[in-house]
């Protein structure tokens, strides 16, 4: 006898075959055989991928390249493309470009001459190309600068391949048009230095660490101005001078020696101290009341007080502070003040001065910058002054806010690898997770209240953890789980659970290499695999909700970035492609998935959008030469054709057009009816009805080869659909039946209950 079967919810994602037998688990009521370009929203319901939007070709598609985020807050964004010695700089889906430089003509050759106007470029420089009245060929076009000839304003036109642009067929250049330069930055690392390369963020200035490297601060004070410099760790504040001193009594045999510090007027940050000034032709026994050694001397301008430091027995202690007056000028009376040997002043130290000591990963942690991880000291850190990020200096005996060095004891060298600062300081390194906290009767972390406890022995992997309000998500040790982390009360511990166990089959093998978080609009890890697919993970710890799914294209994902754009977390990718038979690497964005007009759909790979009056034939689509395209025209899907010379031909004028890459977006269910006591039963499906949310188009079948296709009504046609829709689908009589779900069209689908009807 049929009988409905509803599957209401896909909140556990795929599942792996090796619990396909776990009748027991309620993830198989949950979840899915196959979820393959589809991601779980927040509710349990299951979307087909936004398609990606072409953004550009980097530098040099030979070598791998990385993106990481830049955000100073949530509208001034960045995603930066690092690779083999350079940088350059993604805003709002474009790569940022230089003030343009004016045209002065383009000569018709086969190799095309451009008369520039301005500054002389140098060769090698990627310019793009707009405004030309004339030779509008050119025009949105990158090119790249050759035989600069500077005496006549002139060079050659190449294309990204080194190749000359023959512009003889070309219309003539008649006036006018511009070129923009785009931002590049010269950095140290290379391309194999990329995967290690880590960072954190102050503001407008990331440091980035590398164990080969002193450490870089790529500082940012407009979209086309950055700089990369090495920072110096020692204080802001240069120490005072003491120039003389003189005694109000008659003394004329022992000498008193002083050393003084400035301190700064608004961060309060302590100077090195003077070199020893010794104070002639003092008497102890002469030195009667009321009598004064009196120093002067000249503080730095930024100085708000100097403090005064005198020798006990060749140990130094502070007697007293002085005030510079409004020309920088101090003094102090020393009327045989007994020095405080336990308030000594600072020494100097630079725990980063030679190869070998160079950090691989830093963090901020209640107001000091630490760092850790270095090849000499593989499980040592160091602690700033609190409040100031460039200060390692100490003082003997220690104060509250110096310097903290420590080396963490265990019983295997097991190298740091990042720092996360959340409630305590969690150190986490190849071989297990520490905590850093304050002891004793200390709110914070001081050079005597400093301990390090043991929270977890899994290790982890150089993959940087993800922060999810008060939870911690990172990749084991090989690179093939997903863990979290959390404070426990009741543990007083942080633990933490396996993420990746339900879906193990999709890093079996595998090795997550970069990934990135999303939280809005639907909370998704994306995650980079060694074979070029992306593994993409819904959580919601509060929920219950984690759903992992997987990402295919033609070709392999290479790197992942998330930042805020707008109303939403924008995913930047790097894809290694195969475009008419030639290696490209291209940065791609992907597109928002909230569609509310089936012209705003945007769900081709690689692709690009013409928006403007009716038009049949679309030009622009030279980084697709050769490839076979799907069309979405004014909402309606055309038949897909093929980039020829950088167009394709319409078989209409439309006004709204996206083009790219086409992909399908698949859910395959897991044997129906096997939770409701149908394991061993041959079983066949006859009918569907599924629950859509905002869809248009479907097909839906047992297998991949018997398919059948929603058929487009009129209100197909025009809309899209938010209701519950029925199909017949071709019957197939098998012990384990599933049901097939796909998305061929660059269309809208979200699922959100599929009921299969069922004859077992």
């Amino acid at each position: 006898m049929a009988q409905w079967v509803p599957q209401p919810s896909f909140a556990k994602g795929e599942v792996a075959p090796s619990l396909y037998g776990r009748i027991d688990l309620a993830a198989l009521g949950s979840g899915v055989r196959v979820g393959e370009n589809v991601l779980v929203t927040r509710a349990g319901g299951l979307v087909n991928t936004p398609g990606t939007m072409f953004v550009g070709e980097v530098k040099n598609s030979a070598a791998r390249t990385r993106l990481i985020p830049f955000q100073f807050n949530t509208t001034q964004t960045y995603a930066l493309e690092f690779g083999n010695l350079y940088m350059r700089v993604i805003k709002d889906g474009a790569y940022v470009l230089e003030d343009a430089q004016n045209i002065g003509g383009i000569t018709q050759a086969a190799t095309g001459v451009l008369t520039y106007v301005g500054a002389d470029p140098s060769n090698g420089d990627w310019f793009v190309l707009s405004g030309i009245v004339g030779m509008t060929e050119l025009n949105g076009k990158t090119v790249v600068v050759a035989n600069v000839n500077a005496g006549a304003n002139t060079f050659e036109l190449n294309d990204v391949d080194g190749n000359a642009i023959d512009t003889s067929g070309f219309t003539a250049y008649t006036s006018g048009g511009s070129m923009a330069r785009v931002y590049t930055l010269v950095t140290p690392y290379v391309t194999a230095d990329l995967p290690l390369l880590k960072y954190k963020q102050s503001a407008d200035v990331m440091t980035l660490t590398h164990r080969s490297y002193q450490q870089r601060e790529l500082t940012r004070t407009d979209h086309d101005s950055w700089t990369l410099t090495t920072p110096t760790y020692a204080p802001s504040i240069s120490a005072p001078t003491i120039s003389s001193s003189s005694f109000s009594g008659a003394g004329t045999a022992q000498n008193y020696k002083y050393k003084a510090t400035s301190t700064d007027e608004d961060t309060a940050e302590e100077s090195l101290p003077t070199t020893e000034y010794t104070a002639a032709g003092v008497v102890d026994a002469d030195w009667n009341a009321g009598e004064y050694l009196e120093l002067v001397g000249t503080a730095p301008a930024t100085a708000g007080k100097v403090n005064i430091y005198k020798s006990a027995n060749g140990v130094y202690g502070f007697i007293g502070q002085a005030v510079p007056d409004g020309s920088n000028n101090w003094s102090f009376r020393d009327t045989k003040i007994e020095p405080d040997t336990l308030d000594a002043p600072p020494e100097a130290r630079n725990p980063f001065d030679a190869a070998g000591k160079y950090p691989q990963c830093s963090s901020y942690f209640e107001q000091r910058s630490v760092e850790g991880g270095s090849i000499n000291r593989p499980q040592g850190l160091d602690m700033s002054q609190s409040g100031q990020y460039k200060n390692y200096n100490i003082s003997t005996p220690s104060k509250p806010d110096d310097a903290i060095s420590r080396n963490i004891a265990a019983r295997q060298v097991n190298e740091i690898r990042h720092f996360v600062p959340i409630r305590e300081l969690l150190v986490l390194t190849s071989g297990g997770v520490w905590k850093i906290s304050a002891g004793g009767n200390s709110d914070v972390v001081t050079p005597s209240s400093m301990m390090v406890r043991l929270q977890s022995e899994i290790g982890v992997s150089h993959v940087p953890p993800i922060v999810i309000g008060d939870i911690v998500l990172y990749v084991q040790e090989k690179g093939n789980i997903v863990r979290d982390l959390g404070y426990s009360f009741s543990a007083d511990n942080y633990v933490g659970s396996d993420l990746s166990v339900i879906s193990s089959h999709l890093f079996e093998g595998r090795e997550i290499q970069e990934w990135a978080y999303a939280a809005v609009p639907y909370s998704v890890v994306w995650a980079v695999l060694d074979n070029g697919q992306m593994a993409t993970m819904t959580y919601m710890r509060e929920q219950e909700l984690i759903a992992w799914t997987h990402q295919v294209t033609d070709g392999e994902y290479e790197s992942v970035c998330s930042i805020s754009e707008g109303n939403e977390d924008a995913v930047y990718v790097i894809v290694k492609r195969t475009i008419d038979g030639v290696t490209r690497r291209y940065v791609e964005r992907f597109a928002s998935r909230l569609v509310s007009a089936p012209e705003d759909a945007f769900f081709v790979h690689c692709g690009l959008t013409y928006d403007g009056s009716p038009v049949s034939t679309v030009s622009g689509l030279d980084h697709l030469e050769g490839e076979t395209v799907a069309i979405l025209a004014d909402g309606a899907v055309l038949p897909q054709d093929t980039v020829t010379n950088g167009s394709i031909t319409l078989p209409v004028a439309a006004s709204v057009i996206h083009i790219g890459l086409p992909y399908v977006s698949e859910i395959e269910s897991l044997p129906i009816g096997d939770t409701q006591g149908g394991i061993g039963r041959r079983k066949k499906t006859v009918r569907l009805r599924a629950r859509v949310e905002r869809s248009r188009g479907m097909w839906a079948g047992p297998n991949r080869n018997d398919m059948t296709e929603l058929k487009r009504d009129p209100l197909w046609t025009n809309g899209l659909r938010t209701e519950e829709l029925e199909l017949l689908i071709v019957p197939e009589n098998v012990e384990q039946a599933t049901l097939i779900v796909q998305q061929r069209d660059p269309l809208p689908l979200s699922v959100l209950a599929l009921i299969p009807e069922v004859d077992a």
